[in-house]
């Protein structure tokens, strides 16, 4: 494989694997920017049974939620973690997200240093081809280097960006206590 087409290799794997990039909000120019992204308590009344959603709790409370939306009930907000309901107050809650659909950091990792792996191989295994080539070569038990460096440097680079990548899981803000 000549170099120009692994670097042609490489930039395809890259664009299959890269996240897209999620859309401006867009607001009204009459509206205050605030007003447009956090809707107020009663808005969550109009979302729809078994949306996942975030709750994060007060500084006096503590911690955060992951959950299914049930239902809200006054000032109650009624959640499903799968196995039984919890009912929250709302002076308890700082913030409800609507989720996103990505996957966690330590998912997005390892899915990272796979891909990373396969890459670094296949470049180091055509700079080792590319090596034994050359004019003069004597073939050695160091002939493999290359694509074991890949493999490891490419799992690690891999990793890294993908960790970097993942994550972020909170999607749409839908509350925030004021």
């Amino acid at each position: 494989m000549t170099s120009k087409s692994l670097a042609s290799f490489v930039v395809f794997v890259l664009i299959l694997t890269a996240v897209p990039v999620s859309k401006s909000q867009t607001t009204n120019p009459d509206q205050p920017a605030k007003q447009t992204s956090i809707s107020n308590w009663q808005g969550l009344q109009n979302l729809k049974p078994g949306i996942k959603i975030f709750i994060e709790y007060k500084r006096n409370v503590g911690g955060s939620l992951e959950c299914k939306f049930v239902r809200v009930t006054g000032s109650m907000l009624t959640a499903s973690d799968g196995n039984s309901q919890t009912t929250i107050d709302q002076r308890d809650i700082q913030r409800v997200y609507r989720l996103n659909g990505r996957w966690s950091r330590s998912t997005m990792a390892k899915i990272g240093a796979g891909i990373g792996m396969v890459v670094g191989t296949f470049v180091g295994a055509g700079r080792a081809i590319s090596l034994e080539r050359e004019p003069g070569h004597v073939a050695s038990d160091n002939d493999a280097a290359p694509a074991m460096a890949g493999f490891v440097l490419g799992a690690a680079a891999g990793a890294g960006l993908g960790a970097l990548v993942g994550g972020k899981r909170r999607g749409k803000l839908l509350y925030e206590a004021r």
